[in-house]
């Protein structure tokens, strides 16, 4: 969390680049300060794209920028009309239905949770979160 404006910030972000360990970064709401471009940032820190994935260890980690997901508001944008909870994960409260998503704390897993009127409509909706979780983090 040292850059305000990437584009000012060049050369301290390639010294942080070119520092002789791993380093990975994760977007966070100060490189969108001074930027409402998402290509501007992903240029300034190297990035193909606004997430990516690594193994250490054994252990796959999944860095996802949330930023770009969420509107001024701090809203999903892909679920904008919804309320949206953070507690213990994410829950999106539809008019007749509901999900809940949140990251196991014994598995290296994301369970997802639904409620809907009939069991098709509850799975429909699993199938729909698994979908967009599938689209932000490939």
């Amino acid at each position: 969390d040292f850059c305000h404006d990437v584009v000012a910030a060049r050369a301290m972000i390639a010294k942080y680049a070119a520092a002789p360990l791993p380093a990975y970064h994760v977007m966070g709401n100060h490189e969108f300060e001074c930027s409402d471009s998402l290509d501007e940032v992903l240029r300034a820190f190297s990035m193909p794209c606004n997430y990516y994935s690594f193994d250490v260890r054994g252990f796959r980690f999944v860095a996802v920028d949330n930023n770009y997901h969420h509107g001024p508001d701090g809203n999903l944008k892909h679920y904008a009309d919804e309320s949206v909870s953070r507690i213990d994960g994410v829950k999106i409260d539809f008019a007749k239905s509901w999900a809940h998503i949140r990251s196991s704390n014994t598995e290296p897993i994301i369970r997802i949770y639904t409620e809907a009127a009939t069991e098709a409509e509850a799975e429909a909706l699993a199938s729909e979160i698994m979908t967009f979780i599938k689209k932000i983090t490939q």
